[in-house]
C-alpha cells in the first residue's frame, strides 16, 4: 500500500515536474491528462515542490554535497476496498493519511508536497518532505535520511499507519492495510504474476546499469591513453634536463682593502666575498639548463589545466557515483528477491490452503448426500448453478462426477 523513496537535491526537479504535473507530455503511459484536474495538493503552502525545498534547506543545516538525501517520498495508494468509495470518503482516507505522516516527520514545516493524482489506474499520494532531525551538539536542525528514515521507522510504519487509520476514520477504514491487498493480489495466479514481474524489474535494472559502465568504461579508457601520450611527452622533456647540474668555477671572489691599525698605520686585507667567478660560456650555459627547466613546468601546468585532465576526473567521479548507484541497486534487488521468497511462501500457502478446502468440500459432499438422501440430487443442481454463475470451481459437481465414475466401473466389472 505505501512505499519510500530518498532523493538527492538534483533529482527534486525533475520529480517536481511529475508530481506537481507541470507538462501534458508524460513517459508514464498511465497518465490521463483529461483527468488531471481531478487530482489536489493537501500541502497548502506557496510555491511548488521544488521552491518549497529551497526555503527549508535555508533554514536548516545541509552538507554540501551531491549525494545527500534532501527529499523523502512515501508514495501511498488507495486501499482496494476504497476504490468504489465516493469522492469525499477517498478525500477523507488522504488526508487523514496526511495528518499521520505529517507528524511523524515533523510537522508542516518539513512538508513538501502531497499531491493525490486521481489521473492514474489507481489513486494515490505522493508525501514528499524533508528529512530533518535536531543536532544536539550544534544545536541545529539538520538534513539526514539515514537518522529520520530507519530501519525501526520503516518496520513500523504499515502497522503504525493502519492502528491511526482504524482509530480516525473506522466508518470507512474497516479492512486494513496489513492483508494481502496490501501487495495488490488476491489469487494464486496473481501472486505468480507480480514475482514474475519483479523479476524483470531486477533483470532490466541489472541491463542499464551495465551499459552505463559499458559506456563509461569504454571513454574512461580513450582518455586514459590520451592522457599516458601526454604524460610519455611530458617525460621525454624531463628525460632532457641534466638530473644533476655541475657548475664550471674559476675559483672564489675576493675583494682587497685597508685597513687601520693604529693612528699613522695602516695594512692591507685581502678578504673572500663568498661570490664564485664564473666565465661567460659557463653563465651562458646555465641560463639555458634554467630556460628549459622553466619550459617543462609551464608545460606541465598546462597539461594540468586541460579539459582533457579535467574530464578524465569528472568521468571518474562518475565512475564513483556508478558504483554507488550500483550498490543501492544491489540492495534493491536484496528487497525485491526478499519480497519474492516472501510470495512464494504465500503462493505455497495459498496451495496448501486450497487443498485443504477441497477436503474439507469432499467431506462435505458425503455428509450432505447421507442427511438429504433422495433430495441430494436436486440440492446438487441447485450448488452447481450458484457457483456456476458466480465464476467459481464447482468442487460438489467434481465430487459426483467422480463418485458416477466408480459406480460405472463397479457394474462394468460386475
Amino acid at each position: 500500500m505505501a512505499h519510500v523513496q530518498k532523493y538527492a537535491k538534483g533529482n527534486v526537479q525533475g520529480l517536481s515536474i511529475h508530481w506537481d504535473r507541470k507538462t501534458e507530455n508524460h513517459s508514464n503511459q498511465d497518465i490521463d491528462n483529461e483527468r488531471s484536474h481531478l487530482n489536489y495538493d493537501l500541502c497548502e503552502k506557496e510555491g511548488d515542490t521544488l521552491s518549497r525545498m529551497n526555503d527549508r534547506l535555508s533554514e536548516v543545516h545541509c552538507l554540501n554535497r551531491k549525494d545527500v538525501k534532501v527529499c523523502a517520498d512515501w508514495a501511498v495508494t488507495l486501499p482496494e476496498s476504497l476504490k468504489d468509495a465516493s469522492e469525499k470518503e477517498q478525500r477523507e482516507f488522504f488526508e487523514k493519511t496526511y495528518e499521520f505522516l505529517a507528524n511523524r516527520y515533523g510537522g508542516e514545516k518539513n512538508v513538501l508536497s502531497a499531491n493525490v493524482h486521481n489521473d492514474e489506474t489507481r489513486p494515490h499520494m505522493h508525501f514528499a518532505f524533508m528529512p530533518v532531525v535536531w543536532d544536539e551538539k550544534k544545536q541545529q536542525a539538520k538534513v539526514s535520511a539515514k537518522e529520520v528514515l530507519t530501519r525501526k521507522d520503516l518496520k513500523t510504519f504499515h502497522q503504525d499507519l493502519d492502528e491511526f487509520l482504524k482509530k480516525e476514520i473506522p466508518q470507512i477504514y474497516k479492512e486494513g492495510i496489513l492483508n494481502d491487498k496490501t501487495i495488490g493480489v488476491d489469487t494464486v495466479k496473481d501472486l505468480k504474476r507480480y514475482s514474475e514481474e519483479i523479476q524483470k524489474q531486477k533483470d532490466v535494472m541489472d541491463a542499464e546499469v551495465k551499459v552505463k559502465e559499458r559506456e563509461l568504461e569504454g571513454k574512461i579508457q580513450s582518455l586514459d591513453k590520451e592522457l599516458e601520450s601526454k604524460k610519455n611527452e611530458f617525460l621525454n622533456l624531463s628525460e632532457a634536463l641534466p638530473s644533476k647540474i655541475n657548475i664550471k668555477v674559476k675559483g672564489k671572489e675576493k675583494k682587497t682593502e685597508v685597513v687601520k691599525t693604529g693612528f699613522l698605520k695602516s695594512e692591507t686585507v685581502t678578504t673572500e666575498t663568498g661570490n664564485w667567478i664564473v666565465s661567460d660560456s659557463e653563465m651562458r650555459r646555465m641560463q639555458k639548463v634554467l630556460s628549459d627547466a622553466n619550459f617543462v613546468k609551464e608545460d606541465y601546468e598546462r597539461l594540468q589545466r586541460t579539459d582533457l585532465v579535467k574530464e578524465n576526473k569528472e568521468l571518474h567521479d562518475r565512475v564513483d557515483s556508478l558504483a554507488d548507484g550500483y550498490v543501492k541497486a544491489i540492495n534493491e534487488n536484496t528487497d525485491l528477491y526478499e519480497k519474492n521468497r516472501e510470495l512464494r511462501k504465500e503462493i505455497s500457502s495459498l496451495k496448501a490452503h486450497v487443498k485443504d478446502l477441497k477436503e474439507n468440500v469432499k467431506v462435505l459432499y458425503h455428509n450432505t448426500k447421507k442427511v438429504l438422501g433422495e433430495h441430494f440430487k436436486a440440492f446438487r443442481g441447485l450448488v452447481k448453478n450458484e457457483l456456476d454463475i458466480k465464476g467459481v470451481d464447482n468442487q460438489f459437481d467434481c465430487e459426483y462426477k467422480k463418485e458416477i465414475k466408480k459406480q460405472r466401473g463397479y457394474n462394468m466389472e460386475r
